[in-house]
């Protein structure tokens, strides 16, 4: 599996215009943001998400070296509880509901759906399944968390999986939005997202 950001070939790539210091630092500070990617990691996303189209690699490095440096420390200032702790703990009490939960988990909600019956335990007892995906993690910054969910029972519905989701996440204090549709994901509003940035 490609991970989102890896170069595609030139004849998939979109034609756009040369980019700025200004959006490559956005994209820096975005990816750094969520606290799933080290350092390394990091900038080669940034790097290759660009693929020349910009400053030079050595400054893309700078600028994401310099939002993870930033990031640091308003991680380190915060105090109390935060959102990534209560979708943790969210998801913790759903494995005891035979829901397997997971964080930035594949490359898109299509890869999801399709490889999460591979983090079934091996009794296979699970009864559903929820996670975000990575292109959802980039969208933490912007205040938004979309959960992708389904069934692994056929004597379950969507919609029991999705009502257990969406109990768990409020009983951890978030506010989450669902209108009982199984054609929509869960909405989970992050006002406060301090998961530590990885050695």
């Amino acid at each position: 599996m490609r991970p989102f950001w890896k170069k595609r070939p030139p004849a998939e790539r979109p034609v756009r215009p040369a980019t700025t210091e200004a959006e490559v630092r956005e994209h820096a500070e975005a990816v750094v943001h969520a606290g799933f990617l080290d350092l390394a990691d990091a900038v080669e996303q940034v790097t290759e998400y660009f693929d020349g189209d910009g400053p030079p690699t050595a400054r893309v490095e700078q600028i994401v070296r310099a939002a993870w440096a930033a990031r640091a420390v308003a991680v380190g200032a915060g105090s109390g509880t935060d959102d990534h702790a209560r979708l943790a703990s969210a998801f913790t009490a759903l494995a005891g509901d035979g829901i397997v939960g997971r964080m930035d988990f594949t490359c898109c909600q299509t890869c999801g759906h399709a490889e999460i019956d591979d983090e079934r335990g091996p009794a296979r007892d699970e009864r559903g399944y929820t996670f975000f995906h990575q292109q959802d993690t980039e969208r933490i910054a912007d205040g938004r968390l979309y959960l992708a969910y389904g069934a692994f029972d056929r004597e379950v519905t969507e919609e029991e999986v999705a009502g257990t989701v969406v109990d768990r996440l409020r009983a951890e204090g978030l506010t989450v939005t669902w209108d009982g549709e199984t054609t929509s994901r869960i909405e989970v509003e992050i006002g406060d997202w301090r998961k530590p940035l990885p050695a």
